[in-house]
């Protein structure tokens, strides 16, 4: 399992493990969650230079910074960082879009070899604590009422409990969540709670 891991460019295999308590399977899930959740973050790091939205390229940056070096992916964390810096030291938005190249230039071949190590199969059903499921979809509810980006966050922190939760919509959300599109997300969250609730 280490072995497969160990042929993904980029990866620090022996940092992600420490970060996990050593958990193989669950440092895979966390990876699986990774490549999903961030498949598309170059897209969206540049729709939103686009849109002229510098705090939230920056904000991205950092999260992305934060999750990369914990997950071992060390190089897209300094290439993130050093995106990040780029736009706090005010740099020109062809400045930024390189930075953002140099990120996605990391990016792809990480993703690639985390897919290409993805068992084709049904993955085995991680633990749930189905006790949180009230409190994370209240705090998720709240912040897309709030259009506040940290629902983004807490939709990667807790992935497998929001997608089990979800079940059929979990695509459509995700998507409508990486897409910025929080009043539609926030729709259909409220379609889920109340189907549970009736």
């Amino acid at each position: 399992m280490t072995g497969e891991l160990a042929t993904i460019p980029g990866l620090d295999v022996a940092a992600g493990l420490r970060a996990v308590g050593s958990d193989h399977a669950g440092y895979r899930r966390v990876l699986d969650v990774f490549a999903r959740a961030h498949g598309d973050v170059a897209a969206v790091l540049r729709r939103r230079l686009a849109a002229g939205d510098l705090s939230e390229v920056e904000r991205l940056a950092r999260t992305l910074k934060r999750l990369s070096t914990t997950l071992g992916a060390t190089a897209l964390g300094a290439r993130a960082g050093e995106l990040a810096e780029r736009v706090e030291s005010g740099a020109s938005a062809s400045d930024l879009e390189a930075g953002i190249a140099a990120l996605e230039a990391v990016l792809t071949p990480l993703l690639e070899g985390i897919r290409a190590v993805s068992s084709p199969g049904p993955s085995a059903t991680p633990d749930l604590d189905w006790s949180q499921a009230p409190i994370v979809l209240a705090r998720l509810e709240t912040l897309l009422a709030e259009d506040n980006t940290r629902a983004k966050d807490l939709l990667l922190e807790s992935a497998p409990l929001i997608e089990a939760i979800l079940g059929t919509h979990a695509a459509r959300f995700r998507s409508q969540i990486e897409n910025f599109d929080f009043e539609q997300a926030l729709g259909t969250l409220r379609l889920v709670i109340d189907t549970r609730n009736g």
